[in-house]
């Protein structure tokens, strides 16, 4: 008996124009649009947004396309809390993996204002992005608090981290 109910009701609806997905669904969420463009060399340059939501001129909520290419503070293969790069999935920012691969590559560092963490990243032999670590010994930054301290680039198992000490590393 409820299933003829309900068939009935939905012959109503249609008949009336009305369609049951459309009588359920959430209404969207309006579209961001990236305020500007940036062109080099008559290429356009890659520009990230800091969140993958924002707000219109009209005070409605909206989010940037899937896709859009977005930053957010992460914890990287150093164990430094630096800005990590990602796509807007949902509202969200999904930081892009990046796995290990610089196999016997290296960069140079800039001993006076070193990089924050031991990581770098390159084009792996495959042609991915992948990462890898600096030399043990090379001159870097760690963020301690509010703070960044320089230190160097200490071998910790399989993982190369900037620390002032041993003790500095985080306990599991």
């Amino acid at each position: 008996m409820e299933l003829l109910k309900t068939a009935v009701l939905a012959s109503a609806l249609l008949s009336t124009g009305v369609s049951l997905t459309s009588a359920f669904q959430q209404p969207s969420t309006p579209t961001c649009q990236l305020p500007y463009g940036i062109e080099a060399n008559g290429k356009p340059v890659t520009t990230y947004v800091e969140n993958c939501t924002s707000q219109l001129q009209n005070g409605e909520h909206c989010q940037y396309e899937d896709g859009t290419d977005c930053r957010k503070l992460g914890i990287g293969h150093d164990k430094e809390a630096t800005l990590k790069v990602g796509k807007c999935e949902n509202g969200d920012c999904a930081l892009t993996p990046i796995p290990f691969g610089c196999n016997g590559t290296t960069r140079s560092v800039d001993t006076k204002n070193p990089q924050i963490g031991c990581t770098y990243t390159c084009t792996s032999d495959k042609g991915q992005l992948a990462y890898g670590y600096h030399t043990v010994g090379t001159v870097c930054q760690h963020v301690l608090g509010t703070s960044l301290v320089r230190a160097t680039c200490k071998a910790f198992g399989n993982e190369v981290l900037c620390r002032q000490t041993p003790e500095a590393i985080p306990k599991c």
